[in-house]
This record gives structure tokens, sequence and C-alpha cells, in this order.
């Protein structure tokens, strides 16, 4: 009977094996007043110590283990080894990457040492360890990829020391720490588009404006000096009206390019063409046939 007891136990133990072997774990400070904390080895049935209470933030904690390899089927250092230190109910936590030394008598036992600066930690984890009293919790984890581990292996993933904060620490504290807002209406981001140009620049439109005069003003003293018009040789009657309307045209259409090239808009523009530009043509069309029989 006691021997079926003992086979069961032992099953039992084999069936959940852990790949890696923590031991000898112990919690040092740089404040001497407090006191090393042995943890010893570090299973999935390990219970924590009690919270460990700081009287600084200013506090460095040194976690130290020795990880056996010997019974591990990889037989090197575990591609995850990490202290996870944080707030772990509302997930805020940071990895501590350790230091790995060989041990001086067993080259498959490993000196892991993790250092843990509380003043370096997260604004966010100060703020709720220290206003709202909740606990920092350390988390160990050491594991490798599945294919790594033998059959029945099982990595480790284990809280190992909480730490609090004596109450005269909030008054000293300084709280940086802006919760983000979440699940909340934001700004509304409202962009006004410029309209677009309406006419051309003032540079442009006067070189054009002044361009448009000069070409209008020799243009008419040319006519004028080869009598292409002259006072001798006016249209005189109904030739005369159909003159004036047709000289008159021309001008009024230089005059609204000109205005155009002032600032007038363009669509404005067009509309005004399109009320000029066909009484000249109309006009200059009679006046110059009618003109023609005289040449």
């Amino acid at each position: 009977m006691k021997l079926s007891r003992t086979l069961a136990v032992v099953c039992s133990a084999m069936a959940c094996a852990n790949a890696f072997i923590v031991k000898d774990s112990k919690i040092s400070f740089k404040d001497e007043a407090l006191e090393a904390v042995e943890v010893g080895a570090i299973e999935a049935s390990t219970e924590k110590p009690a919270p460990i209470t700081l009287s600084s933030i200013d506090e460095v904690l040194n976690f130290k283990f020795k990880l056996d390899l010997s019974k591990s089927k990889s037989k090197e250092v575990p591609e995850q080894l990490s202290l996870l230190v944080g707030v772990a109910d509302r997930n805020l936590e940071i990895a501590v990457v350790p230091k790995v030394k060989d041990s001086s008598k067993n080259n498959k036992v490993k000196l892991v040492s993790f250092k843990v600066d509380v003043a370096a930690l997260p604004s966010s984890v100060l703020h709720y360890a220290v206003v709202a009293g909740e606990k920092i919790t350390a988390t160990l984890i050491v594991a490798n990829e599945q294919k790594n581990l033998a059959r029945k292996e099982e990595n480790i993933f284990q809280q190992v020391f909480d730490l609090e904060f004596a109450p005269e620490v909030a008054h000293e504290f300084v709280d940086f720490f802006e919760a983000p807002e979440r699940y909340v209406a934001k700004p509304e981001l409202a962009h006004t588009f410029p309209a677009a140009p309406e006419t051309v620049p003032a540079g442009v439109a006067s070189v054009f404006g002044g361009a448009i005069l000069f070409v209008n003003v020799f243009l008419y003293m040319y006519w004028f000096y080869f009598n292409a018009i002259s006072f001798s040789n006016m249209p005189t009657g109904g030739d005369f009206i159909t003159f004036a309307i047709f000289f008159g045209s021309v001008v009024a259409c230089e005059v609204v390019f000109g205005l155009y090239y002032l600032g007038t808009g363009i669509f404005e523009t067009i509309n005004t063409l399109a009320i000029v530009a066909p009484v000249g043509l109309i006009a200059g069309t009679k006046f110059l046939r009618s003109f023609s029989k005289r040449i």
C-alpha cells in the first residue's frame, strides 16, 4: 500500500517537471536597514513572501538565484529569462534583463542577478503604487520554445515577490503621471481648405496690363502714322456709326482684358466678353465690307 502511494507521488511529480530549476533565490536591498529576504526554490507551488515595504522611492533591489540546467533538454541559457516588474492587475509591467554568469563549481549552473531600480520604473507604475496604494509585483519568466522542451517539461512563469510603499512616501512623491483618455470623444479636427485663387497675382497682372496698354497705344499710333486711320478718310454717314461701334468694341475688349489682369474674376470677364465681342464682330464685318469698296 505504501509502495503504491509512493509510486503515485513520484509519477505525478514527473508528469509536471519543470524544465529549469531555480534555487537559492534571495532579495537584497541598497538600504542596509532592510534585511535580505530568502525566497529559496521557485516552483509553481511556491508562495510569495509577505509584501516588502519600502520607505523610499530611491531604493534599489537585487534579486539573485541559481539556475540549474542539468535537467533541461537544451542545457543552454533559456531564450526568455526576465523579470516583469509593475502593477500586474493593470498590465503595467516592464521587463528587467538579468546578468548571467557561470558558476565556478559547475558550468551547468548559472548565477542570475536582476537589478531593480524603483525610481526608474514608469511614472504610471509609481503613481498606482504610491498614490493608489497598489502593490508592485515581480514575476519571473524562465522559458524556452516548446520544441526545445522535453515532452513533460514546463516553463516557469511565477510571481516571486510584491513591493509596497510606506504611507509617508506619498508626502514626498512628485506625481508626473497623467492618465490617458480612453473611450472618450476627442476634439474634432476641423480644417478649412483655402479657396482656389480667382485672380492672378498682382505682379503678373500689372505686367500684362502694362503690356496690353503699350501694344494698344503703339497700334493706334502705327495706324495714324500710315494713314490707316486719319481724319481725311474718316467714314461718314452710316459707315461712321458701324465704324464707331467696331472701334468702341475693340477698345472695350482691350479694357476687359486689362481689368482681368488687374484682378477681375475669370467668369465675370467671360460674361462681359460674351456681350462685347459679338457686337464688335457684327459691326466690324459690316463696316469693313462697306469701307473696302472705297479703297
